[in-house]
């Protein structure tokens, strides 16, 4: 999964429809936006979104700033402030 050509969503629980709590991993790259766009698709009205910033040197080489990206697409998707 590391390296997959596509992308890749992995889901624990079975059938579940909706989720309370969405732990979305980030590293300032080209998938971080479809990554919430999908957390917010699979939390319930209720759940939260927990964003884990992966920080390494070449995430710092391209001085990803997790605030503005959460800024720029929480309105973009219109996820509410306490949600995340």
């Amino acid at each position: 999964m590391e390296r997959s050509p596509c992308n890749v969503v992995v889901l624990k629980g079975g059938k579940i429809d909706s989720y309370q709590n969405i732990l979305l991993p980030l590293a300032g790259g080209p998938n971080g936006p479809f990554a919430l766009e999908i957390a917010n698709l699979l939390a319930d009205t209720a759940g939260k979104i927990t964003l884990f910033y992966v920080c390494n040197a070449e995430t710092e080489k391209r001085k990803f700033d997790v605030n503005l990206f959460l800024k720029e697409y929480s309105q973009r998707y219109h996820l509410a402030p306490d949600r995340i």
